[in-house]
């Protein structure tokens, strides 16, 4: 009995030594290589990074002289910056767009602007 013992208990660590190390298919590529890692950014992280650029955007408007984009709210997907709102004039309208390309990071810019007192433009 204490033969068939060791003998299972051999067996078995072997089996386990087994997974330790890779083994090699017919192609001669081991079974167990490492695989390529995804190194994108976390859902979060994008996320988080699109979230202050719309911040860094929205402060450019504030801080632009002679611009009032209290109208405009700012929204980022992918470094695509995202305006939606009213301004009061078509000039104003083309200051708000070129202000929010102008930040670094700005990818590109959607708005979907309106002048008062006119239907919505999207550019």
């Amino acid at each position: 009995m204490k033969t068939v013992s060791s003998v299972l208990l051999l067996s078995l660590a072997l089996a386990g030594c087994q997974r330790l190390y890779p083994t090699e298919s017919s192609s001669g590529a081991a079974e167990d290589a490492p695989r390529e890692v995804d190194v994108s950014p976390a859902p979060a992280e994008a996320l988080a990074e699109d979230a202050e650029l719309a911040r860094r955007v929205k402060r450019a408007l504030l801080e632009a002289p002679g611009l009032n984009a209290l109208g405009v709210d700012v929204s980022s997907a992918d470094a695509l910056v995202i305006l939606k709102g009213s301004v009061a004039t078509p000039g104003e309208r083309e200051r708000v767009v070129a202000a929010a390309r102008a930040v670094d990071g700005a990818a590109g810019v959607v708005a979907s602007l309106a002048v008062r007192g006119s239907s919505p433009e999207v550019n």
